[in-house]
């Protein structure tokens, strides 16, 4: 990972356990695949697209915007292998706070109003179908129900909870990211 680290996922925790959660034989098949397409500082979005090549193009950039846990533009295989472990086995907390870590951009623990319409913007893709008005209604609407304190920022708390009280919307904001939710 780069300079930044992340505040909601334990990434230490994560990879630290993947020997026991996913077996050493995967470890290895993975890590064979990892050096096989990703350069010397991680993988771009190019060589993850090989990599990950059985997902069509809009699933990749999302699967690769989760994956870089820094985003720092670079999926180190200390990235990889965390992520991996948070969606074969992670529970659903630990789903959901990368969900959220994708989400929050400048890694401050919150996500705000901007950092929000942005994701959904790249995530939610029947929001690209909206008329303009339609979609700053959208995210004014779904914002303000994920921002429980009116503060102007969500935090992992007020994320999870909304996730709890409108899942509907949730999964149709996040895509393939709620598939193993």
């Amino acid at each position: 990972m780069g300079g930044k680290q992340t505040k909601t996922i334990d990434v230490l925790q994560h990879t630290s356990s993947a020997q026991a959660k996913l077996g050493l034989p995967q470890l290895g098949s993975l890590q064979q695949e990892w050096n096989k397409h990703s350069g010397p500082k991680g993988a771009t979005f190019e060589q993850f697209k090989k990599l990950m090549h059985q997902l069509d193009e809009a699933e990749l950039k999302r699967l690769y915007n989760l994956y870089d846990l820094d985003h720092d533009n670079c999926i180190s295989w200390i990235e990889f292998v965390c992520c991996i472990v948070i969606i074969s086995s992670g529970t659903v907390e630990d789903k959901l706070s990368l969900i959220f870590n994708s989400f929050d951009k400048d890694l401050n623990g919150k996500i705000s109003k901007s950092e929000f319409k942005k994701a959904v913007a790249e995530l939610c893709a029947p929001f690209k179908e909206f008329e303009k008005k339609e979609q700053k209604e959208f995210i004014n609407k779904v914002f303000k129900e994920c921002d429980a304190d009116n503060n102007g920022h969500i935090t992992v708390d007020e994320f999870k909870e909304w996730t709890k009280r409108d899942p509907v919307t949730f999964k149709s904001v996040v895509g393939i990211l709620a598939a193993e939710l």
